[in-house]
C-alpha cells in the first residue's frame, strides 16, 4: 500500500529531525531518537500493516470529500498554515519558521485526512500524521521536546493498539470498515 510507505518516510524524516536541530547532544539524547525511530518506523507501521493485511481493506472508493476537491483543500491548507506561521513568527520571533510552516501544515493535513475519508484504517493514518505535526511543534521548544516528543508517542502507540482491536472487531461484526456503516449499530 503506497499509503503505507508515505507513512513510514514521513515518520522517518519527523523522527530524526531532532537530530539536526541540535549543536549537541548527549548519548541519553540519540538513544532516545533511535527508540523514537524505531516506534515510529517499525512498530507502528508494522501493526498497521498487519491490520490492513488482517482486515483485508481494499482502496477506499467513497471518501467524503472527493480526491480533486482534497487537492484544493491541501493547498488552501498549506496558504493558511503559511499566513497563521507568519502571524506567529511576527509575535515570537522564532528562529525555525519552517518548521513552524511544517507543523502547522501537518496537523491541519491530518485533520483533514481524519475528517474528509469514511475508513477507519485511513483515519488512523490521519491520527498519524497529525502527531507528526505535534511532534515538529514540540520541537520547537528545546526544553520541552522530550517531554511532549516521549507523551506523544506514548499516546500514539497506545492508540494504535486500541484502534487495532477496535478495527479487527468491527470487520468481524459489520464486515466493512467504512464508518458510514457504524451509525446503523444500536443497542439491543
Amino acid at each position: 500500500m503506497a499509503l503505507w510507505g508515505v507513512i513510514i518516510f514521513q515518520n522517518f524524516f519527523v523522527s530524526i529531525y531532532p537530530l539536526f536541530a541540535q549543536d549537541h547532544f548527549s548519548v541519553g539524547y540519540v538513544f532516545f531518537i533511535l527508540f523514537i525511530l524505531v516506534v515510529k518506523c517499525v512498530l507502528i507501521p508494522t501493526v498497521i500493516y498487519f491490520s490492513i493485511q488482517k482486515v483485508s481493506i481494499k482502496k477506499e472508493i467513497d471518501p467524503f470529500i472527493g480526491y480533486n476537491a482534497s487537492l484544493f483543500v491541501g493547498l488552501a491548507i498549506i496558504l493558511a498554515s503559511l499566513i497563521c506561521s507568519n502571524y506567529i513568527n511576527g509575535i515570537y520571533h522564532l528562529h525555525q519558521k519552517f518548521l513552524l510552516q511544517t507543523a502547522i501544515t501537518t496537523m491541519a493535513t491530518g485533520l483533514f485526512v481524519i475528517i474528509a475519508r469514511s475508513k477507519a484504517i485511513t483515519m488512523i493514518i490521519g491520527y498519524l500524521i497529525l502527531e507528526n505535526g505535534l511532534f515538529l511543534f514540540g520541537s520547537l521548544v528545546p526544553a520541552m521536546s522530550y517531554v511532549v516528543e516521549f507523551g506523544v508517542l506514548l499516546d500514539i502507540f497506545i492508540s494504535i493498539m486500541l484502534m487495532w482491536i477496535i478495527l479487527y472487531h468491527i470487520n468481524k461484526d459489520i464486515e466493512d470498515l467504512d464508518t458510514v456503516y457504524l451509525s446503523n449499530l444500536k443497542d439491543e
